[in-house]
């Protein structure tokens, strides 16, 4: 167990203790279990929300196609510059790229620009052919 999912456990737990409490102040041992158990699962709940809402945000985020070589995905990629409304990108494979609006390009060693894929729609690439 590590040191995150010892604090998400304790807090799990506290949240049973306290509400088991309240509830057996307010009515009794059945309560207190009804209270308990739920405040218990309250935190897992609150956890399984924010994890679902992370994950539906992340597949918000505008995607980077596979590099050239097939090894680099959409999150592999790091930003190095920024020219207005261009993002200059590296993969981990050393390639280089430029992202403007809906195109992705290749950079060239002498810093040439040619065409790589286009956006199609939401998280569909194709080969841009335009010259």
């Amino acid at each position: 167990m590590n040191l995150f999912e010892l604090v998400a456990f304790m807090v799990c737990m506290l949240c049973g203790v306290i509400a088991g409490t309240i509830g057996f102040n307010m009515g009794g041992a059945l309560i207190a279990l009804v209270s308990g158990v739920a405040g218990l699962l309250l935190p897992v709940g609150v956890m399984a929300v924010t994890v679902w809402c992370a994950s539906r945000l992340r597949k918000l985020r505008p995607p980077r196609p596979t590099c050239e070589n097939g090894k680099c995905h959409w999150d592999e990629y790091e930003v190095v510059d920024c020219h207005g409304d261009e993002v200059i990108f590296v993969c981990r494979c050393g390639n280089k790229y430029a992202s403007s609006g809906r195109r992705f390009l290749r950079v060239l060693d002498d810093g040439r620009k040619e065409p790589y894929m286009i956006l199609v729609d939401k998280h569909t690439w194709k080969v841009d052919n335009q010259d």
